[in-house]
């Protein structure tokens, strides 16, 4: 799953450059920045580069809030 995840990412970054450049001449670059930025923010805050022992222990921690 991480693995789907990280491409998935990169591959968006790709599809983004592609749409900005095309659709986009004069502000591409200002597209180009913003797509940088929210992948890294993506990556950052993903929780599924931690592992999977990380994710089961927060479900399990989150299971007395669900009543």
């Amino acid at each position: 799953m991480v693995f789907v995840e990280k491409y998935s990412y990169q591959l968006g970054l790709i599809i983004g450059d592609l749409i900005a450049f095309s659709l986009l001449p004069t502000s591409g670059f200002i597209a180009y920045r913003s797509a940088i930025r929210f992948n890294e923010f993506a990556c950052s805050h993903s929780i599924a580069k931690r592992g999977t022992d990380y994710i089961t222990t927060n479900l399990f921690d989150c299971l007395p809030y669900l009543d």
